[in-house]
């Protein structure tokens, strides 16, 4: 029943108090020490040392930064815990101080002592204002009212007083402001005996008033606790409490409940039902005897200490455990299971729970859980602990009206219940075994061997639930009696699922992991405070709350468990007090406080918006949040920065060096360079330089150089890219400047021996000039070296001629490398080729499908690799150009105007951009007293002419003939192949009125980096790119084929089978979509294809039919039910699914006692049986021969549908009766309006046949899915690519031109 919250080791504990706004508690320790902890977070902040010997009270001030402390030093000490010092001491006790209390609105403080007195002490000037007598023995506690003008004191001489100082009260308030009446405002008689409780027969070491009603708990050294009532003028005993086996040391009432705690020096802590007037809890410890409590003021927690440390405690939890179904919200208050509307935040009570736990406590359930599986009712199961260690199972209509009584059944021995199908719940029993109950009342223990301990269970999907063993949280298949998935988790103590049960949470004391169904671990964060409930936001994120705040965590499947902790998660609000959060809607935030008041409210989200849309990579949101202006400053510039956003970060910032730096980190060179101008730093030009060789950006490298008057560099930069002719004057200006080494290096990268043998004789390195001028036989310049030698020493010529010559014969002449052929000299300094692109990246193109024709078309810039297909999903840059280009001339516009408006803007460098060599260079050199070289200027002039003239052309389309080819193709997958999204984009619009490519962007990059082959050619060369073709060698090979999609309907039959409609749903729309890019050789694989495609429409309807009925979201009624369940027999199905479907929908008629229905849903059944249904169970056709019978002799419907069951039980399809759109059957009216309607399906042997429909409808051009004329315009919802009612050619799939 208690919880134990934070307890510490120290010397012995004799005082506490709780401070009452802060989670701070103050411990007085016999040793002279008062420290002050935080016991949420479980650290000491504080300690205080100033007393001499035991200290053995302490009190927190209700408003002030205040507290006071007394003990044996016989001082009160008052301190000030924001200075963390004491402000001042007062004194007048001659004997030890047992206890100080604030008053809690007068600026006084009470005091008892062992000199037999209770003094009054005004803090504020730091008098005693009044001295209590009466006691005749060491008076052990005092305390105010907390409402009345009383004062309670208790002493050993076996009396409990109560004393009135009303009359003190009124003299304070008259005469405190006026200092002149100050010494006569007291004279002792202010405060006066009103009561004396007498009945104890030894000593009384505690007393304490009740904090609401008019009693008085005293407790004693005879062992005893009394209880007292005080009305008007009298008081007298009301009960006395035995259990306790030596002196009660301290008594303390609890503020919420009506319970009263006592403690001992038995070494045992006691919980008392003050109604009842009997203990229901008792905490002992072996060694240690207990001194004093400590309550605290608002809310749950008290605290007590003892010989060796103190403890803080929660009598109960408050943890208001719940279940969130749509808008309805579940959980348990006071006894009763509560449904909340979070619609208009209406409470309905639904069920008094019989449970039969103490009368005194709130007994909340440990967890709630909720039967997802069922959507026909609301069943919930209740787990509790501690001495209860039951389940309750509470069955209610789906209405939860008041006309039926929610039926409640108990499960005793439980150590926790979950749901795991609709009418089955898996139990773990107190021995440790998984048991099985059904609804009707059957059990079934489930043998397992497992070396597992099992400790706790939890909710899971269906058929599956999560046991918590040791560390180990473990994923249990029921019926394949084994553990399909686990991991390391210690400590779990509950889940939270995701809407759709894709992801889950799990929860311990103080982390967070959140893992995929099959208990991948995605990410893991860990809190500093205790984590208290939380709810996913769809499949975004998941909303959470700690002691004090309400914190968000990004959910996505490409997170890891590295992911950092600030980039996944951040904080939507601070809260005063702990809230247990429920759900999340649009910004609103639903929880439920700690009593129990379920709340709403509206966070700021676009911190979070942002995050989700960057962990989408939807940047056109990420910079529309932006735009708002709701968010800046350097926190959300460096997060775009750590998300390889940088170039969205570059948009909103304005100071120089960020956009440098943000610049760079996104590959802009251009924009780096401009600020790099501004900002004119020598480490932002090194930077710069480093950057632009890297990324092929001769020019602005160049330019970097020049900047920073890196001479040498530029020389080996002229030499890397082969133009000599600026290093040749790089070296004019090396000579103009004196500069030896530079000369000496541009000579050898230059080639120029006469040079450096010039340099060489003028340094006075004649050896050095000798020996090179001999390994090169410079024949003119050998005899002026020898000269010069034979001047300087004659003695040595011929030594030094000898070892020159043997030198020279052994040497190798030292040039550079030289390219092997270079066309144009001003092209060694170009910048390597970019690719211009239409578009940033892929996703702007999909966005602005409907206004411009444009969709990546990777032959328009000669990139028949598909090179360009990673660039343009990585790179991120918003068109500033769009929002020019409007209507009918910006959706149909010359591409090439459009590249030449790219060409025009930052992508290519312009005169007015770089970095004038004759200003910058030039200039700096004369301030340096250098005098200008001609050369130099013609190396300015050249570089920027060349700049000028300078225009980037992009690569030339390849040559490979299969693009010419395939240019007049009909079949889209061709120009998939080939990287022209262009025009397949163009083709796809005309055959089946495309109006939303988004689904198709994967499959587009699918089938076209699929299509591509490497061919190697010799060592350290490039691969060749080209393409995969036919046998013909005239169009690309088919990636997408018949059985490439037969292989898909079958991942949607499979489940179909399992009854994983989700699933199914998405294999069959997947199956559909990647048929738009399918490839047929022959007439026959098309018509397999256009088979497939029509019975992936049906499969489609049904599933979509299913889940709508089964969408506990929605609220049908029995007839919506039925007519749901009926409609789904017409689709046309494989035999084995089409009897699945009859038999659930035959089922839920009967029970509906719609036996007409039944009846034709039952001849429905035995129709199949010339389709080989029962052929693994013939005697199951007799059973239905029986059912049918007994319909008709029923012959009767209580619920009447909206059609006709005699017309419907004749269709074969839905498609054409039902609408794909609001998957309801068309309307009466047009019942009789049938009409050709002139296009072709696809029957079930493959054949096509006329169709009929509606008129006034409106159909699909690719999927055929028929529509109510309210849908005309509109996506189409079966394959969720185009426009239902648009006119179309048809989609072609098989390729038909003359050779």
């Amino acid at each position: 029943m208690l919880i134990n919250k934070f307890e510490i080791k120290s010397k012995r504990v004799k005082g506490l108090c709780f401070h009452p706004t802060k989670p701070w508690i103050l411990v007085s320790l016999h040793n002279g020490i008062i420290q002050l902890f935080d016991y949420r977070v479980g650290v000491i902040i504080e300690k205080f040392s100033d007393h001499e010997g035991p200290v053995r009270s302490v009190d927190f001030h209700r408003t002030q930064p205040l507290f006071t402390s007394a003990g044996d030093d016989q001082k009160i000490r008052v301190w000030d815990y924001n200075k963390k010092k004491c402000l001042f001491i007062l004194s007048g006790h001659i004997d030890y101080i047992r206890m100080v209390k604030f008053h809690h609105e007068l600026p006084w403080i009470i005091s008892t002592s062992d000199d037999q007195t209770i003094r009054l002490w005004n803090w504020q000037n730091r008098s005693n204002i009044a001295v209590l007598t009466g006691h005749t023995h060491y008076v052990m506690s005092a305390e105010f009212h907390p409402e009345d003008n009383l004062i309670l004191s208790s002493s050993l001489d076996n009396k409990v007083y109560v004393w009135d100082y009303s009359e003190l009260k009124e003299k304070h308030q008259k005469y405190a402001g006026d200092s002149k009446k100050t010494d006569l405002m007291y004279t002792g008689t202010e405060v006066e005996v009103k009561h004396i409780c007498e009945g104890h027969e030894k000593g009384v070491n505690f007393a304490c008033f009740h904090p609401s009603r008019g009693l008085i708990a005293s407790g004693a050294d005879d062992k005893l606790i009394k209880l007292w009532r005080m009305s008007g003028s009298r008081a007298w005993e009301l009960d006395t409490l035995k259990g306790h086996q030596n002196n009660v040391s301290c008594v303390a009432f609890h503020p919420k409940l009506d319970v009263l705690v006592s403690n001992s020096e038995d070494r045992t802590m006691k919980v008392w039902d003050l109604n009842a007037r009997t203990c229901i809890y008792t905490l002992k410890k072996d060694t240690e005897r207990f001194w004093v409590l400590a309550m605290h003021p608002t809310s749950n927690y008290f605290a007590c200490g003892y010989d060796k440390g103190m403890s803080v405690f929660k009598l109960e939890s408050e943890r208001f455990d719940h279940a969130r179904v749509g808008n309805q919200l579940f959980y348990v208050k006071n006894k009763v299971l509560m449904v909340e509307d979070l619609t208009n935040m209406e409470s309905l009570p639904q069920a008094n729970l019989e449970i039969e736990g103490k009368a005194v406590l709130n007994n909340q359930p440990c967890s709630l859980n909720y039967n997802h599986f069922d959507t026909s009712n609301h069943d919930v199961i209740l787990n509790y602990k501690g001495d209860l260690n039951l389940s309750i199972l509470v069955l209610m209509n789906k209405t939860l009206d008041k006309t039926s009584t929610p039926i409640q059944r108990k499960i005793e021995s439980s150590k926790g219940a979950v749901f795991i199908a609709k009418e089955k719940i898996c139990v773990l029993s107190k021995s440790r075994n998984l048991v099985i109950y059904l609804f009707n009342g059957r059990n079934k223990k489930i043998e397992w061997n497992t070396k597992h301990t099992l400790q706790g269970i939890f909710q899971a999907t269906i058929g599956k639930v999560l046991l918590k063993s040791n560390n180990d949280v473990l994923l249990f298949d029921i019926a394949a009696r084994k553990v399909v998935a686990e991991v390391q988790f210690p400590k779990i103590t509950r889940v939270f699922w995701s809407p759709n049960m894709s992801h889950v949470a799990l929860f311990s004391k103080d982390q967070i992991m959140i893992c995929t169904k099959n208990l991948k671990p995605l990410c893991i964060v860990k809190e500093t405070t205790k984590i208290k409930s939380g709810c996913f936001d769809n499949e975004n994120g998941f909303i959470y709350s700690t002691y004090s705040h309400i914190k968000y965590l990004l959910v996505s499947d490409k997170m890891s468990e590295d992911s950092t902790s600030s980039n996944i998660s951040g904080i939507f609000k601070a809260t005063k007090s702990p809230v247990y959060v429920s759900g999340f809607v649009n910004g609103i935030v639903f929880y439920i406080n700690r009593e129990g008041k379920v709340s709403r409210e509206t966070v700021n989200t676009s911190e979070y918006e942002l995050k989700v849309a960057l962990n989408k990579r939807k940047i056109n949101e990420v910079i529309q949040i932006l735009k708002r202006g709701q968010l800046s400053g350097n926190s959300v510039i460096q997060y775009l920065k750590e998300e390889n956003c940088a170039d969205i970060a570059l948009l909103f910032e304005k100071d120089p060096k960020n956009r440098f730096s943000l610049a760079l980190s996104s590959g802009n060179i251009q924009e780096a360079y401009k600020n790099a101008a501004e900002i004119q730093e020598k480490e932002t030009y090194l930077q710069l330089s480093e950057q632009s060789m890297l990324q092929g950006y001769a020019n602005v490298a160049e330019k970097s150089y020049q900047s920073l008057k890196a001479f040498n560099k530029l020389s080996f930069f002229y030499a890397t890219q082969g133009c000599t002719s600026k290093l040749k004057r790089m070296q004019s200006i090396a000579m103009e400047m004196n500069n030896k080494n530079d000369i000496f290096e541009n000579s050898i990268l230059l080639g120029n021996v006469r040079d450096r043998v010039k340099l060489l004789m003028q340094s006075s390195q004649i050896a050095l000039a000798y020996t090179t001028a001999k390994a090169h036989n410079l024949t003119d310049l050998i005899p002026l070296i020898e000269q010069e030698i034979q001047n300087r020493d004659l003695e040595l010529v011929d030594n030094y001629t000898e070892q020159v010559e043997q030198r020279a014969r052994k040497a190798k002449a030292l040039l550079p490398c030289r390219p092997v052929f270079i066309e144009d000299e001003s092209f060694t300094t170009a910048n390597w080729p970019h690719t211009m692109l239409l578009q940033s990246n892929l996703q702007d193109t999909v966005d602005e499908t409907e206004t411009q024709d444009t969709f990546y078309d990777a032959t328009a810039t000669g990139d028949s690799s598909g090179q360009g297909i990673s660039d343009l999903l990585e790179d991120i840059k918003e068109d500033e150009t769009k929002d020019n280009l409007v209507g009918e001339e910006a959706a149909h516009g010359d591409d090439m105007d459009l590249l030449a408006g790219d060409l025009d803007g930052e992508d290519n460098w312009q005169d007015n951009d770089g970095i004038d060599l004759d200003e910058d260079l030039l200039g700096e050199l004369e301030e340096d007293e250098v005098g200008a070289d001609p050369d130099l200027a013609d190396l300015d002039n050249e570089i920027n002419q060349k700049e000028e003239d300078e225009v980037f052309i992009p690569p030339t389309r390849s040559n490979d003939p299969l693009l010419q080819l395939v240019s007049n193709s009909m079949v889209p997958a061709h120009h998939v192949a080939i990287g022209n999204f262009k025009e397949a984009l163009n083709l796809l619009r005309k055959q089946i009125g495309l109006s939303n490519p988004k689904p198709l962007r994967s499959i587009f990059t699918f089938v076209h980096t699929n299509s591509k082959i490497s061919l190697p050619t010799l060592p350290k060369f490039p691969s060749i790119n080209s393409f995969l073709r036919t046998a013909d060698g005239k169009n690309p090979v088919g990636i997408i084929d018949h059985e490439f999609l037969k292989k898909i309907y079958k991942e949607g039959f499979s489940e179909v089978t399992k009854g994983h409609f989700n699933e199914a749903l998405v294999s069959f729309q997947k199956c559909l979509q990647h048929a738009v890019l399918a490839v047929a050789t022959t007439t026959d694989e098309e018509q397999e294809i256009k088979k497939l495609i029509n019975n992936c429409v049906e499969y489609i309807i049904a599933m979509r039919i299913e889940l709508k009925r089964r969408d506990k979201d929605l609220t049908t009624t029995t007839i919506q039910n039925l007519e749901l369940v009926c409609l789904m027999t017409i689709c046309r199905m494989h035999p084995s699914h089409k009897f699945l479907a009859l038999k659930n929908a035959m089922t839920l008629c009967y029970k509906a006692q719609n036996f007409i229905t039944a009846a034709h849903l039952a001849r429905s059944i035995l129709d199949l049986e010339s389709k080989g249904v029962f052929s693994s169970k013939p005697e199951l056709v007799t059973q239905y021969k029986k059912y049918y019978a007994a319909f008709q002799k029923k012959g009767s419907n209580k619920v009447k549908l909206s059609f006709n069951i005699e017309e419907f039980a004749k269709i074969e399809e839905a498609n054409g009766f039902v609408c794909c759109g609001s998957l309801t059957p068309f309307p009466e009216t047009l019942l009789g309006n049938r009409t050709s309607g002139g296009f072709y399906k696809y029957s079930s042997s493959g054949t096509p046949e006329k169709s009929n429909i509606y008129k006034g409808s409106c159909k699909c051009p690719f999927s055929g899915a028929i529509y109510g004329p309210d849908f005309q315009g509109k996506v189409c919802e079966i394959s969720g690519l185009t426009e239902i009612g648009a006119d179309a050619l048809g989609l072609c799939i098989l390729d038909q031109r003359e050779d």
